[in-house]
């Protein structure tokens, strides 16, 4: 009886996860199994290990066998000193993808510190009989706009789907991977090397479940959809808000929390606005209750725990797209997608500058709020945005007197302005005026902002280069 499972009949639903993983359009292929290696950590020092790294995809609807070996290109310098297991087995099954991982360990004394490089080589062999599913070259799906792209992105995915770049396979059966072996020590002698490890990262069993999901979705999308409503969304945000911190440890207070659960909830409604990507962030949801054994059941706070960085990351680049729309700067689309990226980093790493979140999420929030001012009181969420602001500027005077946050306090104001909502409080400086009769004195008093890249790339970087205490 043949081990294969039934092959998918339509090939676009076969998610390339080599692609997903690695963000590049090429990969090696040895045999019918594509695959891409690297090391990790990059440097280490005495005492410390690497591990050698192959993903590898099948690209058959049968079972295949790799074996896998590790030679060290300086044996005479290095290779008595390492520890590791020169040959490991994998046994891939249909369409499967999965990571190979292979510890090597350097003993001391080491006399010699620098790069240091180990070839990969590959030997395959898939089941006779094995009819070749994934090809050889394709064109990824074309985009759905910024906000696909975004969310591609926020999970470490490329954005080549979105500029119909083709993917494609470079035969090949060995690469050099290297890493730097510095001379700073571990605390303590290392113990035996550890085994290598195989671990599926998907299979046709994942297909099959993805297709169950897609059924639920489709029959139950409306009620999904519904329980996803703004006004849920926005309550549901504040308990992820919570545990953020900007930088030197503050915490969110209140009136950031409802700026960034407003803006969280317009990138939510905006993503599940467009058909195709709405099913697309509900097929997972209701994958992951299936492999739970759970009834499927959508819920804002699953909905946001699955994709927080994702929301996040959209909802800074709204707010950065209307700051444009205030003192417009020619960044483009991409430069904007990637400050986004690099901005919701920072803040999930504790280290936002506070002028940088009230730039990029308050701005997003208060956009929001103006457009859903049928949905609540914008006057009371507007008194908590002004205290956080009072509160702020005594906590840092010195960031909220400067003119670039000036320039974020006006725009903030005009926000509210533009929506008929309510108007924000003057900011600290007299010719900060928030109404807008006074709107182009106010642009007159504060000097246009450096671009975007430039202003908040550099605050980041800062950020970046201190150290840690």
């Amino acid at each position: 009886m043949s081990s294969r499972l039934p092959a998918p009949h339509d090939l676009s639903d076969i998610p390339d996860v080599l692609f997903s993983i690695t963000g590049r359009p090429d990969r090696f292929e040895c045999d019918g199994i594509q695959w891409m290696g690297f090391v990790h950590p990059s440097v280490i020092g005495l005492g410390g290990a690497v591990s050698v790294c192959v993903i590898l995809q099948n690209a058959y609807n049968g079972w295949a066998d790799v074996r896998v070996r590790l030679d060290v290109q300086h044996p005479t310098r290095l290779g008595s000193r390492l520890d590791w297991e020169r040959t490991t087995k994998a046994n891939i099954g249909p369409l499967g993808v999965g990571l190979l991982t292979i510890p090597i360990r350097v003993r001391r004394p080491l006399v010699d510190e620098g790069e240091y490089q180990v070839k990969v080589r590959l030997q395959t062999r898939v089941e006779r009989g094995a009819k070749r599913i994934r090809p050889w070259r394709f064109e990824p799906p074309s985009a759905g706009g910024w906000s696909r792209t975004l969310l591609s992105n926020a999970l470490g995915l490329a954005m080549l789907g979105t500029i119909g770049i083709g993917i494609f396979s470079i035969p090949r059966s060995f690469v050099g991977v290297k890493f730097q072996v510095a001379k700073w020590a571990a605390a303590d002698e290392p113990a035996a090397v550890g085994e290598a490890t195989y671990r599926s990262l998907w299979g046709l069993e994942d297909w099959y479940r993805t297709q169950e999901a897609k059924r639920i979705v489709e029959r139950e999308e409306a009620s999904m959809l519904a329980s996803l409503s703004y006004r849920a969304l926005v309550q549901a945000v504040p308990s992820f808000a919570r545990k953020l911190s900007l930088a030197e440890g503050e915490s969110l207070n209140s009136g950031e929390q409802a700026m960034l659960a407003r803006a969280v909830a317009a990138a939510s409604e905006f993503a599940l606005n467009n058909k195709e990507l709405a099913r697309e962030l509900l097929v997972p949801l209701v994958e992951d209750d299936i492999a739970a054994q759970r009834t499927p059941r959508v819920t804002p706070s699953r909905f946001i725990e699955k994709y927080w960085i994702q929301l996040l990351a959209i909802a800074a680049f709204a707010g950065t797209l209307f700051l444009e729309e205030l003192n417009p700067t020619g960044e483009s689309e991409h430069e904007g997608q990637q400050l986004a990226l690099q901005a919701t980093n920072t803040l999930l790493a504790g280290k936002s500058p506070i002028d940088l979140f009230w730039g990029m999420w308050g701005l997003a929030g208060l956009r929001a709020l103006g457009a859903h001012r049928g949905d609540e009181d914008p006057q009371a969420v507007l008194l908590d945005v002004e205290e956080a602001r009072r509160s702020r500027a005594e906590g840092d005077p010195e960031v909220f007197a400067s003119g670039r946050f000036q320039s974020i306090l006006q725009a903030l104001g005009a926000t509210a302005t533009a929506e008929e909502t309510a108007v924000l409080p003057e900011a600290d400086s007299e010719d900060a005026s928030m109404t807008s009769a006074d709107d182009a004195k106010a642009r007159k008093a504060y000097p246009k902002p450096q671009r975007l890249d430039e202003r908040w790339k550099t605050r980041l970087r800062e950020k970046k280069r201190r150290p840690s205490p």
